[in-house]
C-alpha cells in the first residue's frame, strides 16, 4: 500500500489524443458520478511537460481491434506521504 496522496482533482491535466495531432490538455477533470480512480501508475519525470508526453501515449494505443483507445488520462502530481499512511 502507498502511503502518498494525489493533489487535488481541481489541479489535474486531462491528456487525449484526437487522432488528427499531438495530445490535447484540458485543466481539470470534468468527471461524472459513474467514473471512479480504479488504479495509477506513478511516472517519476523532470517536467509536468514531460508526464503529459508520456501520458498521451496510452490513449493513442491500439485497442483490442487494431483502432487507438482515445481514453483520458488524468494527470495529478503527488503531495507526498500522508501521516500516519504506513499503519
Amino acid at each position: 500500500m502507498d502511503g502518498q496522496a494525489l493533489t487535488a482533482p481541481g489541479l489535474a491535466k486531462i491528456v487525449t489524443v484526437d487522432g488528427q495531432g499531438g495530445p490535447v490538455v484540458i485543466d481539470g477533470p470534468f468527471t461524472e458520478v459513474k467514473e471512479v480512480l480504479a488504479g495509477y501508475q506513478l511516472v517519476d519525470v523532470e517536467s509536468e511537460a514531460r508526464a503529459i508526453e508520456i501520458a498521451a501515449q496510452v490513449p493513442a494505443a491500439p485497442g483490442p481491434v487494431g483502432e487507438p483507445l482515445r481514453n483520458r488520462i488524468e494527470v495529478r502530481r503527488l503531495m507526498g506521504p500522508v501521516p500516519g499512511a504506513d499503519l
